[in-house]
């Protein structure tokens, strides 16, 4: 859906296919908290070090939500995504990251290899990027108030498929030029998600960016693109941002609505997939997702049970953090009848 194709070294290729025919029945059925609170303190110094380092653009916090997302779509949470595809584009940059990680980590000597699968690994490192994330939101909280989490459960016993982490499925993603009735057909379909779930999970646009290179869209969703909070839906219903559509790119042009109000700096952007949530932007082209015949100011409201979720997230944070939490935690459990929780 957004977002550099990143080829795999050879010897990683290896190593990733030697080691992909772990049997599921060989790891353990469950976990314990301490392990996991170790295995998520090492996911967050790997998030550290490359918010200190990384200057690609391709942040790996916000790239670790996107890849349990693209992970989730089709027949569940299999730790397996198709890099051929256009809509991962971009993914092999977190999911090398990652796997470095996931083969070189261990928890009192024992390899997180040998603790859990490679498809549980990512949901557990996608958990730790938005907790993070939410707490860097309110750090004012960190010196007196309580932070609010999305609630987030990290669960095991999610399989990988048998060439994890790749794959050849070919599932089916939200395309950027998509409409309201479309984006909420897909969410129904894939996940079983309400409108109200809906709007929530799209608030996972708040971290990161779009890349020319990748999506063929650029720029941010907000202009804090490493906290996580409610401010998608703040800025979209601001009319003062001059929403406007801007093509992207001379040739192979894409649209997006940007914000025209920052001659400076780098505007925040929506695409139309986002701005359908309070518009209904009437006739979107397939071929580049430029709107016709409405403007931001023009265009007639979105249907009211998605708009007023819009307007619901947008004033209460909190209410937004607890309903993204539930959505997600229906997206990670995704092809599971059952998960095992952990144990004290």
């Amino acid at each position: 859906m957004d977002l550099h194709q990143v080829s795999v070294s050879i010897p990683l290729l290896l190593l990733l296919l030697a080691s992909c025919h772990q049997h599921a029945d060989a790891l353990p059925e469950t976990l314990s908290n301490a392990v996991v609170t170790e295995m998520r303190a090492q996911i967050r110094a790997a998030i550290d070090l490359d918010l200190d380092e990384n200057d690609s653009g391709f942040i790996l916090m916000p790239g670790l939500v996107r890849l349990i997302f693209h992970d989730c779509v089709g027949e569940g949470c299999d730790g397996c995504v198709n890099m051929e595809m256009d809509d991962n584009a971009g993914l092999g940059t977190y999911i090398n990251t990652t796997e470095d990680l996931y083969q070189s980590g261990a928890v009192d000597g024992t390899p997180f290899t040998e603790l859990l699968s490679r498809a549980d690994f990512w949901i557990l490192a996608g958990i730790e990027a938005i907790d993070y994330s939410t707490e860097r939101a309110q750090r004012p909280c960190n010196r007196g108030c309580d932070i609010v989490y999305t609630g987030l459960v990290f669960q095991t016993g999610r399989q990988d498929c048998e060439l994890s982490p790749y794959d050849d499925a070919e599932p089916e993603y939200p395309s950027s030029f998509a409409n309201t009735e479309e984006v909420m057909d897909f969410f129904d379909e894939t996940f079983g998600f309400s409108k109200k779930e809906t709007v929530a999970i799209l608030g996972a646009h708040t971290l990161g960016s779009a890349h020319r290179s990748a999506s063929g869209h650029a720029g941010p969703w907000v202009r804090n693109a490493r906290e996580f909070d409610n401010q998608y839906y703040i800025d979209m219903l601001d009319s003062e941002n001059l929403w406007a559509m801007n093509g992207i790119g001379n040739r192979n042009t894409k649209y997006q609505w940007s914000a025209n109000i920052n001659p400076n700096g780098t505007n925040i952007m929506m695409l139309d997939s986002d701005m359908c949530l309070i518009k209904d932007l009437g006739t979107i082209d397939q071929d580049n997702g430029e709107v016709t015949g409405c403007t931001y100011s023009t265009c007639p409201d979105a249907e009211e049970d998605v708009l007023d979720w819009v307007k619901e997230f947008a004033v209460d944070n909190e209410l937004f953090l607890v309903e993204f939490g539930k959505a997600c935690q229906k997206m990670i459990s995704n092809g599971y009848d059952s998960l095992n929780d952990l144990t004290d």
